[in-house]
C-alpha cells in the first residue's frame, strides 16, 4: 500500500526553494550538502520529500535540467558538442552523452542534426 506523506508548510517551502534554485541555475552542480544549506532542512527529509512531491530524485532532476539546457545550446549551434558538455560540467564527452541520451532518446549529434 502506497503511503502519502503530509508535509509542513516549512518543508514545502524548502522543497520549492530547492527546485526553483535548480531551475534558475541548471548548470551549477550542487551536492546534497549544498542543497540542504539552501533548503534549511536535513538531507534525508529533503531527498525523501522532493521525490515524494515531484516523483524524481533531486540528482536526476538536476541532470534533466542540465540536459534541457544542453539541448537548447545544441539547437542554438554556437558551441561545439564538446564545449556544451564542458559547460554542463562533464570533463569527458562520453559521460555527457549517456545522460543526454537518457533524457532525449538520441545522442547529442542526432539531436543537433534533427534541427539542422
Amino acid at each position: 500500500m502506497h503511503q502519502t506523506l503530509q508535509f509542513s508548510k516549512h518543508v514545502l517551502t524548502a522543497i520549492s526553494t530547492v527546485k526553483q534554485y535548480i531551475d534558475d541555475h541548471p548548470l551549477e552542480r550542487k551536492d546534497a550538502e549544498d542543497l540542504t544549506a539552501i533548503a534549511g532542512i536535513n538531507r534525508n527529509l529533503l531527498q525523501k520529500s522532493f521525490r515524494q512531491i515531484y516523483g524524481i530524485k533531486i540528482c536526476e532532476y538536476q541532470k534533466q535540467k542540465r540536459m534541457e539546457v544542453a539541448g537548447q545550446m545544441l539547437e542554438d549551434g554556437r558551441l561545439t558538442k564538446k564545449q556544451i558538455a564542458s559547460r554542463c560540467g562533464y570533463t569527458r564527452f562520453n559521460n555527457f552523452c549517456r545522460p543526454f541520451r537518457k533524457v532525449y532518446k538520441m545522442t547529442p549529434g542526432e539531436w543537433q542534426n534533427r534541427v539542422a
